[in-house]
């Protein structure tokens, strides 16, 4: 079905131009990358033992507002127990069925705590409306619906290959804005547990302190971890906003405010808005750090945005 929709909007749109010998050559296109992808999907569902859309209800144990748009979910197994294993990066299929609109919707979220909890956490953003745009469906029926006890379809598994090797020597620098902090401080969380020695720079970008979720982990962390160098900027800082305490520079992210030269050997991850990655990943090469150093977290066709 896909593929024939696809093939008429190309005509549609090339009219003329769309010839046979151009729609036949799409049409091979599309049943070769969706061959690939089966097949990727395949290896996947063999790799975790789960099979593709598994869904399973997981309890809310507690629900936690970290800012005025983000709240953490807190998750267990009907049993009381953690959902399971995942590497810290990885995010959680969740599936909601608003009343009244016969369709089920799902989502993608990073779990935002270390594996080794007694639970799953996801910290979601409320997605207003912006223009245009509409509010988020899921993100603000969660926050209005979802309480501690109640039951939440999500994934069998975790997935993603956003995942650091914990255990590796090298500085490791964790650049996020907004609620794109989530599968960084699940990376933080697990280093404290695994590695506590590697060199770690986190830096995170937010609007001011009542947009900066998960400030708690990153207290609890700051106090524990002896090679943690933090840089929290505040674009707009409210007046109860503290200087050196809740956050360290003012205006938006900048490079030469939280490297030093040794961290150019360092393994950098990115997760934020497309625009921040995008001015990270060019701040980044410009600075002379290999592309292989540098991994993103993004979903849909903007993984490739960087290289156009």
């Amino acid at each position: 079905m896909v593929g024939r929709h696809l093939l008429a909007a190309i005509q549609q749109v090339l009219g003329e131009a769309a010839t046979p010998p151009l729609l036949a050559a799409w049409d091979e296109a599309y049943w070769l990358l969706a061959g690939a992808l089966i097949a990727a999907e395949a290896r996947l569902s063999e790799r975790t033992g789960v099979s593709s859309g598994a869904l399973r209800s997981l309890r809310v144990m507690e629900v936690r507002h970290e800012s005025e748009t983000t709240t953490s979910y807190y998750l267990q197994t009907l049993a009381g127990q953690s959902p399971g294993p995942f590497k810290p990066g990885q995010y959680l299929t969740v599936a909601i069925e608003p009343a009244g609109s016969g369709t089920r919707q799902l989502r993608q979220y990073s779990l935002s705590d270390s594996p080794n909890r007694p639970w799953w956490r996801i910290t979601v953003k409320r997605e207003a409306a912006c223009g245009d745009v509409p509010a988020g469906q899921v993100s603000n029926w969660l926050n209005a619906h979802l309480q501690q006890g109640d039951l939440l379809q999500a994934g069998a598994a975790a997935f993603g290959d956003f995942v650091p090797d914990l255990q590796g020597r090298h500085p490791i620098v964790l650049l996020s804005a907004g609620v794109g902090i989530t599968p960084m401080v699940s990376v933080l969380n697990s280093l404290l547990e695994t590695n506590p020695r590697r060199p770690v720079v986190f830096a995170h970008a937010a609007r001011n302190g009542r947009h900066h979720a998960l400030r708690a982990d990153l207290a609890a962390a700051r106090q524990v971890h002896p090679s943690l160098r933090e840089v929290v900027f505040y674009e707009s800082p409210l007046e109860q906003d503290r200087l050196g305490i809740d956050y360290h520079q003012v205006g938006r992210m900048n490079l030469a405010q939280v490297l030093k030269e040794p961290d150019h050997d360092a393994e950098f991850f990115l997760c934020g808005p497309i625009g921040f990655m995008q001015h990270q990943w060019q701040s980044l090469i410009a600075r002379g750090v290999s592309p292989t150093r540098i991994h993103r977290e993004v979903f849909g066709p903007d993984l490739l945005d960087h290289l156009i």
